[in-house]
């Protein structure tokens, strides 16, 4: 379910940029997109199931989008054969993954790790992280 969101919004953000462009030929700015999708949460009927998701890992895919987009520009720069424009992610071929940058806790004895809005949940190599401090979870599914 969070895969699918994170990957809603990397998509929804991606034509808003596109559409965009074609109008006035400018961009929207990472963190536009940040409060669209805050307003979106807060105000749309329609997206309210936004809400059910952690707020970083909505701001981690647009992290992702503004990325793609630097590293496209950086590769047009460079005179890049196919500097490889930023695509939608589909349902079938996507890999399913999404970051928490934050409010991750572990449990090593048990082998499990808590993320924000969903809770305990089983993972592996939990061996390699003990006495170490988590700055982000990719979690793969």
């Amino acid at each position: 379910m969070f895969t699918d969101t994170a990957r809603y919004v990397y998509n929804h953000c991606l034509a808003m940029r596109i559409e965009r462009y074609k109008q006035d030929s400018k961009t929207i700015s990472k963190y536009d997109l940040m409060n669209h999708i805050k307003y979106l949460k807060d105000n749309d009927v329609d997206h309210s199931w936004l809400k059910s998701i952690h707020s970083q890992v909505l701001q981690q895919s647009i992290h992702r989008l503004d990325r793609a987009y630097t590293n496209f520009f950086r590769r047009v720069k460079q005179g890049t054969i196919a500097p490889g424009f930023p695509k939608f992610k589909s349902k079938k071929y996507y890999k399913h993954s999404c970051d928490f940058p934050q409010g991750v806790k572990m449990n090593t004895a048990k082998s499990k790790i808590y993320l924000p809005k969903i809770g305990w949940i089983k993972c592996r190599g939990t061996s390699r992280v003990d006495n170490k401090t988590i700055k982000t979870v990719t979690v793969t599914m």
